[in-house]
């Protein structure tokens, strides 16, 4: 075996090693990528629930008040109609006519 077949064999062995290496640092590299890339979408995950229910509580303190005044505002035109059918009777009457409406409502 002469020189230039040792330094071939070696060349060739020290490629070899360093593809070796190469692909190794490849590979955590890759592991590496994919555990933070599993992070990230944890973390997206965490972020657009939370966003969700913020924007879901957020809703509801809109609607909710937003109702509540709505329906004051119907029983409102509610009792100003039944005081204008009601207006020039008598309480008494008055009394007796709501009291056969209760009645009829809530049987």
């Amino acid at each position: 075996m002469g020189i230039q077949d040792i330094e071939n064999r070696i060349l060739k062995e020290a490629a070899l090693e360093a593809n070796n290496i190469t692909k190794e640092a490849q590979n955590k590299a890759t592991a590496i990528i994919k555990q933070y890339q599993a992070q990230a979408d944890e973390e997206y995950n965490k972020i657009t629930k939370d966003s969700h229910r913020k924007a879901e509580t957020l809703k509801k303190s809109i609607l909710v008040p937003a109702r509540l005044e709505a329906k004051k505002a119907l029983l409102a035109a509610k009792h100003k109609i039944l005081d204008e059918v009601f207006k020039g009777i008598s309480p008494q009457k008055k009394e007796e006519l709501l009291s056969k409406v209760a009645s009829y409502l809530f049987e």
